[in-house]
């Protein structure tokens, strides 16, 4: 199956992790700003990595656990998680996740960027 994006990512909110609750949905600034960083990584990814243009999305859905959005990710089969979480919010780290070989790491927006880049390479010389 193909997924319908090359690329997921996942900001987790302040607000989720109350077992899906519907009262997480709630509004939070801290919330509002993370998902306007999430969007703006979404327009640098597709502007800077070859191949990416229209193959990003932001999960964008509140009132889910951290666990839930990361588990529908999988389900669908996106080939990359991008994921701004405490690293994020701390130190302005992601945590890159590939799903064919399940590594995961903890990369700076630079390293990730060059990460995805090569991997951009490898499939347009294939």
């Amino acid at each position: 199956a193909l997924a319908p994006y090359r690329v997921c990512i996942i900001p987790l909110q302040q607000g989720s992790g109350s077992g899906g609750s519907k009262n997480a949905a709630a509004a939070n600034p801290q919330d509002d700003q993370l998902m306007c960083e999430a969007r703006q990584l979404q327009d640098q990814l597709q502007a800077q990595v070859p191949g990416l243009h229209g193959e990003v999305v932001v999960d964008d859905r509140r009132g889910l656990s951290p666990g839930w959005r990361l588990k529908d990710a999988e389900l669908v089969g996106y080939p990359w998680l991008v994921v701004m979480g405490r690293a994020w919010t701390g130190e302005r780290r992601v945590e890159l996740q590939q799903r064919w070989t399940r590594e995961r790491h903890t990369l700076t927006l630079d390293e990730a960027l060059s990460r995805l880049k090569a991997e951009a390479d490898v499939q347009a010389s294939l």
